[in-house]
């Protein structure tokens, strides 16, 4: 029987790599793919409702992935979605290449901008565009101790 499921939270891809490897090494399951970019975990088996098992799996290598069913099948493709995520990382893409703009306006000495406006464009370029990135390392660095 093939299954769909989507994995909320995962924000490592070598996690995912881990979850995919440890899932096919599983005995039971075949055809295992694991797409980190649509959160789409697939795969065959003869078990019956084993999202508690690969709820299990995904605890086990990365805290607070959520395996929830998909309404979406293997051959379905979703609808781009123009969300706030991607309006974030066009702008983080625009203040980068303003930095980048910049910075090389100010090596051929044809403009005069202070060193630290460059480097807020390229700070508030990372920041905007690994949020969901930094956020998660806080977590784990407090969840640690």
């Amino acid at each position: 029987m093939k299954y769909c499921y989507s994995l909320e939270n995962l924000n490592c891809a070598h996690c995912a790599s881990e979850i995919e490897q440890k899932i096919s090494s599983t005995e039971g399951y075949g055809n295992v793919s694991l797409n980190f970019a649509t959160k789409k975990l697939n795969f065959e088996s003869e078990t019956q409702n084993p999202l508690a098992e690969i709820q299990q799996i995904c605890d086990s290598i990365e805290d607070g992935v959520k395996v929830t069913e998909s309404s979406k099948s293997v051959e379905e493709k979703e609808s781009p979605k123009f969300g706030a995520e991607k309006i974030l990382l066009i702008i983080a893409v625009v203040l980068g290449l303003t930095a980048l703009a910049l910075g090389i306006a100010v090596e051929s000495k044809n403009l005069q901008i202070p060193e630290f406006v460059i480097f807020a464009l390229s700070l508030a370029a990372a920041v905007l565009s690994g949020w969901k990135v930094l956020i998660r390392g806080i977590k784990n660095i407090f969840s640690s101790s």
